[in-house]
C-alpha cells in the first residue's frame, strides 16, 4: 500500500470530519388511550349474539363434531425441528377437503326469521387451530360466524368470499375444536368445504411451566412502562405451510390527529416465501393481570386485529414496517400508539423490552446499552450480517424465539422506541453475564419510513446497505477508485486496533456523510475531486 495512496484515504476523511455535520434526528411522544368499556370488537359472553338470536340457544341444540385424526403423533416431531430456530414457527398447514355436510347439522328455523346451522371442527392433539374455508359457493345472504367452546366468544360474519381464491382465513382458536355457525334463509345447507387448517403444535401453558424466569409485565412496578406495554402485539404470519410467531409495536405519527395503525417488528419474521398479508393476525393483551397470577390467560378471549400490507424493510438492518388493515380495538388495558426516537444513544442508558417469548403472555426485560452501533450475527457462522445493531444486556428478566422484533424502549428518552428485537445468543436463568440481545437500530432504519411517521417528508427509495458505504455511494460500480478503497479497508483491517476503530468509524459516519453530500452539490462535487485524486 503505497504512502501516497493512504494519504488520500485519511485526507477524504479528514475534510469530512472537519466539517462536523449534525445528525439529524426526529422523535414523537407516546399516546395512551384509556380503557373504554365495551370497546372490544368482538361479541362475547352469555349475552353474545348471532343476529337476535343468543348464542347459548344455539348450541344448547344438538350438533355435529367432526374429528380429525390426521395429525396424531405428529406434535413431537415438529416441536423437535423448531427447537433453536429463528424465527419461531408454531403451526403448520394441513390441506384438507372436508365438505360442510359432514359438519353442519341441518339449517334450524328461528324467531328473526333465519336459518342456523351448528357445527363443531375438531382437530386431535392440536394446541390450537385457524380454519380455511372455501365461501365461493355460499349465496349473498349466507354467512359464517366462528364461536369459542365455553367462553362464547363469537366473530364474523364472514360472508361470501368475491376474491379469486375465494379462501376465508377465520381467527386462530387455542385447544382442539372451533364452533361454527352458519346463517342462511334457506332450509337446506349452502355448499361450502374446509380446504386447510393451521395446526399449531406449541402450547403456551407448557412453555410458561418450562421457562419460570421471564419476568411477567405486571412485575414491572412503573406506570409510563406499563403504558407503553400496551402498544405491543403477538404477530402470527402466515407462510407457506405454517405460521411464523413474533412481537411487535404500534408507533405514533405525532402530525396528525389520525391514530394510523402502524407497525414496527424485524425482518428476519417475514423473510419466508409465500407471506398471506391479508390473513396476518394481531393478538392484543395476552397479559397476565397482576404479579401474582402464574397462570397463564386464555388467549381466546384477547382482542386481534387482521390483514396488513407491506410498507418498507430492510434485509441488512433487520427492520419491518407495516401498516395494519384491520380496527386495533383499545382493549381492557387500554391501548398505546408507542413514541420512537431517531437521536443518538449513548453506552450506559436504561433500557427496557416487552415481548412475547415462545409466543407466551406478554413478558418484560430490563437491561442497559453497552455498545450503540455494531455488526451482529443471525447465525452461529456468522454468515448474516446485520449492521448498526444495539447491543443490550439485561440485568432482569430474558427473551426467547417468539421475542423477536419486539421494541427496546428507553428510559433516558421518556421510554420511546429506538430499536427491534433482531438477534441474540440462548440466555440463562442463572447466569446473567451472557444475556445480550442485539437490537434493530430504529436510528438507522428511520430514513426509510420517515415519509409514513412525518407527513411531508421524504422516504429512502430502497433498503440497501450499501447506502451506509460513503465512497460505495460517491464513486462508480467496479471503477478502479472503488477498488482502491476496498484495497485499503483490507490494509487497514491488518493494522491491529488502530486500524479497525478507523474502520467503524467510517462506517458510523457515512450515513451523515451521503445526506450532507446529497444536500450540497457543491461539496458532492469537490469529494469525487478528492476521491478519484484529481
Amino acid at each position: 500500500m503505497k504512502k501516497r495512496d493512504i494519504g488520500i484515504f485519511l485526507f477524504a476523511c479528514s475534510f469530512l470530519i472537519c466539517s462536523s455535520f449534525p445528525a439529524m434526528s426526529d422523535s414523537a411522544e407516546t399516546i395512551f388511550l384509556p380503557p373504554v368499556p365495551g370497546s372490544l370488537q368482538k361479541n362475547m359472553g352469555a349475552e353474545a349474539k348471532i343476529g337476535s338470536v343468543p348464542v347459548s340457544m344455539l348450541l344448547s341444540q344438538p350438533y355435529l363434531t367432526y374429528t380429525y385424526t390426521g395429525m396424531t403423533g405428529k406434535k413431537s416431531l415438529l416441536k423437535q425441528e423448531t427447537e433453536g430456530k429463528q424465527p419461531l414457527r408454531i403451526a403448520v398447514e394441513e390441506k384438507v377437503d372436508i365438505e360442510g355436510r359432514l359438519v353442519f347439522n341441518n339449517p334450524q328455523l328461528y324467531s328473526d326469521g333465519n336459518y342456523y346451522a351448528v357445527g363443531e371442527f375438531r382437530v386431535e392433539e392440536a394446541e390450537g387451530i385457524r380454519l380455511i374455508i372455501d365461501t365461493s359457493k355460499l349465496s349473498a345472504d349466507d354467512k359464517i360466524w366462528l364461536v369459542i367452546p365455553n367462553l362464547f366468544i363469537v366473530y364474523g360474519p364472514y360472508p361470501k368470499k368475491e376474491d379469486v381464491l375465494s379462501e376465508t382465513w377465520l381467527p386462530s382458536v387455542a385447544g382442539e375444536s372451533a364452533i361454527l355457525v352458519l346463517q342462511t334463509k334457506k332450509d337446506t345447507l349452502p355448499e361450502l368445504k374446509i380446504v386447510a387448517f393451521q395446526f399449531y403444535y406449541i402450547s403456551s401453558k407448557d412453555i410458561a411451566k418450562a421457562l419460570p424466569c421471564p419476568l411477567p409485565v405486571p412485575c414491572v412496578d412503573n406506570t409510563e412502562y406499563q403504558k407503553i406495554t400496551t402498544a405491543v402485539g403477538r404477530i402470527d404470519i402466515p407462510v407457506n405451510n405454517g405460521i411464523i410467531l413474533c412481537t411487535g409495536t404500534l408507533l405514533n405519527v405525532p402530525d396528525t390527529s389520525e391514530l394510523e395503525p402502524y407497525f414496527i417488528t424485524a425482518h428476519h419474521c417475514f423473510e419466508e416465501t409465500g407471506i398471506r398479508w391479508d390473513y396476518i393476525e394481531v393478538i392484543w393483551d395476552f397479559r397476565v393481570a397482576n404479579c401474582e397470577d402464574y397462570e397463564e390467560p386464555n388467549e381466546n378471549a384477547c382482542p386481534r386485529t387482521f390483514g396488513a400490507q407491506n410498507l418498507a424493510e430492510s434485509l441488512c438492518l433487520d427492520g419491518q414496517f407495516i401498516k395494519l388493515k384491520g380496527e386495533v380495538p383499545i382493549g381492557e388495558y387500554g391501548r398505546a400508539y408507542a413514541g420512537w426516537s431517531s437521536e443518538q444513544l449513548s453506552s450506559g442508558m436504561s433500557v427496557y423490552g416487552a415481548h412475547h417469548p415462545q409466543g407466551k403472555s406478554l413478558k418484560a426485560a430490563i437491561g442497559n446499552i453497552k455498545r450503540t452501533e455494531v455488526d451482529s450475527c443471525m447465525d452461529s457462522l456468522c454468515m448474516n450480517l446485520r449492521y448498526y445493531t444495539i447491543e443490550v444486556l439485561w440485568r432482569e428478566g430474558i427473551t426467547s424465539q417468539g421475542s423477536s422484533g419486539s421494541g427496546l424502549f428507553c428510559q433516558d428518552f421518556g421510554y420511546k422506541l429506538i430499536g427491534m428485537l433482531s438477534n441474540g445468543p440462548t440466555h440463562s436463568c442463572t447466569d446473567r453475564s451472557g444475556n445480550y440481545d442485539y437490537f434493530a437500530s430504529f436510528r438507522h432504519f428511520y430514513p426509510l419510513i420517515r415519509c409514513y411517521l412525518k407527513p411531508g417528508t421524504d422516504c429512502e427509495s430502497k433498503a440497501d446497505c450499501d447506502r451506509f458505504c460513503f465512497f460505495k455511494y460517491m464513486l462508480t460500480p467496479n471503477s478502479q477508485e472503488l477498488q482502491f478503497f476496498h484495497d485499503v479497508r483490507s490494509w487497514l483491517m491488518k493494522q491491529g486496533d488502530w486500524g479497525k476503530e478507523l474502520i467503524r468509524f467510517y462506517y458510523k459516519q457515512s450515513p451523515t456523510w451521503i445526506q450532507e453530500t446529497t444536500r450540497n452539490p457543491l461539496l458532492q462535487s469537490t469529494m469525487k475531486t478528492i476521491l478519484k485524486g484529481e
